[in-house]
């Protein structure tokens, strides 16, 4: 299978409760760049998530299974609504012949502490 070199994207969504989406390109051709053959498609993706800066397969948490759309989409999205703590992510795609390689990372990390707090009488 295609070494997946996803493109991820972070969507801050505008709603009332917070929520963080991964999106990607969808696997369709093989390690050889050929078009995946019938029966041996892209099943499913899988979320991993690590806490440092350094994310590899090796040291990685499994956040989720995520389904492909029928008919496939170009993109494929992950919605994340637990707040991470700062969270490196990556995905890998799952066929019939295993699983992928791990896509690039993306690093989540919170906004600084507000500076120069005062007192305004």
């Amino acid at each position: 299978m295609k070494t997946i070199l996803l493109t991820l994207m972070l969507l801050l969504m505008p709603v009332t409760s917070w929520a963080l989406s991964l999106q990607w390109d969808t696997v369709t051709t093989d390690v050889d760049g050929q078009p995946l053959s019938v029966g041996n498609q892209v099943t499913s993706y899988r979320v991993y998530g690590c806490q440092s800066n350094s994310c590899t397969p090796a040291n990685a948490t499994f956040v989720a299974a995520v389904p492909v759309d029928s008919p496939q989409l170009a993109t494929k999205t992950f919605v994340i609504t637990a707040l991470p703590k700062p969270q490196t992510y990556f995905v890998t795609a799952v066929n019939l012949s295993g699983e992928s390689g791990p896509s690039n990372t993306v690093r989540v990390t919170p906004a600084s502490n507000p500076k120069n707090l005062v007192v305004i009488p």
